[in-house]
């Protein structure tokens, strides 16, 4: 988006994984509120028809592919290179936009030239029961992740949803969701961007955490509104990748302020508890089936994390601290 007086534009970058289904639709929402942006799409990557659809989509559109499947953080770091504009919005495929501030995002644009706008969370649209919800939140403890992910993937219902985060909880530093947040392009390459050592999940955190400690503050904006989905990004990875890279982004987050193999211990234990309880469970009328679909996950988990571990599949060379706690873990059990 081009502003008058100073010159400085808007670029929007998405990272694209076997999209089709909503690329198309997230693309024609950008050119309808911020038609003068530069757009690029990442793709990592995708079996679909993703690249033909950004292809087909709009002239103006810039797809970056052949890089393989390198990641969440790394593709939109490749994205932050590319960029042009002074001001980068990153944007996940499945987050919609619906409304601009011109006035608040022009502003921005104008201190983007010589201060730090922060690392700013997107607004999302209202719902019923969200009133100015945004894509920030606080930053929890990893234990406090932990107990999370094991609830939320293994023991909670797939019928019941999860909260979107809400604006300002009441303690801890922020941290702000890769789902949609606008900062300077400077800033970012400033910090080195993403992590590449995260494939997906936790790499956000990772970000907010290192901007604070350059002081960048952290915090949100009304300059874009969102309809995020959740989930649709990567909807045709497998619930065992999901689980597995999930905990690995727990991990390989404790090791930058502790040490994570006590964690990573009580983590398995965990996991081989909820096995022997769903396998225990598999007998029971009604809920029977369910339970041996999820003994069936924690069985292909464990062995994704040995997999892991043992340095095999074509993604082990990310979470490399959370691989050597996993190996520490397992040499001294039991």
């Amino acid at each position: 988006m081009a502003d008058v007086e100073t010159g400085a534009t808007l670029s929007v970058v998405f990272v694209s994984y076997n999209s089709a289904e909503i690329i198309d639709r997230a693309i024609a929402a950008v050119r309808a509120h911020l038609p003068d942006a530069e757009v690029i799409v990442v793709d990592n990557a995708s079996t679909d028809a993703t690249r033909d659809i950004v292809a087909r989509a709009s002239t103006g559109v810039t797809l970056i592919q052949g890089h393989g499947n390198v990641g969440f953080g790394t593709g939109a770091n490749i994205g932050f290179a590319a960029a042009t504009g002074s001001l980068v919005l990153l944007l996940n495929p499945d987050s919609i936009v619906t409304a601009v501030d011109r006035r608040v995002l022009a502003d921005l644009a104008a201190r983007s030239g010589n201060q730090s706008v922060g690392l700013l969370g997107c607004r999302m649209s209202a719902r019923p029961h969200e009133h100015g919800t945004y894509l920030i939140s606080r930053l929890p403890s990893s234990r406090r992740r932990l107990w999370r992910y094991f609830l939320r993937g293994y023991l909670t219902p797939r019928e019941i949803s999860w909260p979107q985060m809400r604006a300002l909880p009441r303690r801890g530093p922020m941290w702000v969701s890769g789902a949609a947040l606008l900062a300077r392009r400077e800033d970012l390459l400033r910090v080195g961007g993403f992590d590449e050592r995260f494939f997906l999940y936790g790499e956000d955190r990772d970000l907010s955490r290192r901007c604070g400690q350059r002081g960048i503050p952290v915090g949100t904006t009304t300059a874009v509104t969102v309809d995020h989905a959740g989930g649709a990004s990567s909807s045709g990875v497998s619930d065992v990748k999901h689980l597995t890279w999930g905990l690995l982004s727990i991990l390989q987050f404790e090791a930058y302020s502790n040490d994570p193999v006590s964690l990573t211990r009580v983590a398995l234990r965990i996991l081989a508890g909820i096995g022997a309880l769903t396998r225990a469970l598999r007998r029971i009328p009604l809920v029977g089936r369910r339970m041996e679909k999820r003994a069936e996950t924690v069985r292909a988990v464990q062995a994704s994390l040995v997999g892991f571990s043992n340095g095999a599949g074509p993604d082990a060379s990310f979470y490399p601290d959370a691989v050597k706690a996993i190996e520490a873990a397992r040499s001294t059990r039991g």
